[in-house]
């Protein structure tokens, strides 16, 4: 489960946004490989995360 958030001017010339992805910290993998019929070797998704972003915008929007 992900989710953020943007709070944002009217103009949207500058923004702030909070970010969470893998907000259950839910262990998955993303890949699996068998070597030689002897064990697996598995890649996992990354963990809990959590950010914040700041941005501005320069010029005309399209």
């Amino acid at each position: 489960m992900n989710a953020s958030l943007t709070l944002a001017q009217a103009d949207e010339r500058y923004y702030v946004r909070v970010i969470g992805r893998n907000l259950t910290d839910e262990r998955y993998r993303v890949g699996i490989q068998n070597v030689a019929g002897l064990w697996l070797n598995s890649q996992y998704g990354p963990p809990r995360y959590f950010g914040v972003e700041l941005g501005v915008s320069f010029g005309d929007h399209l």
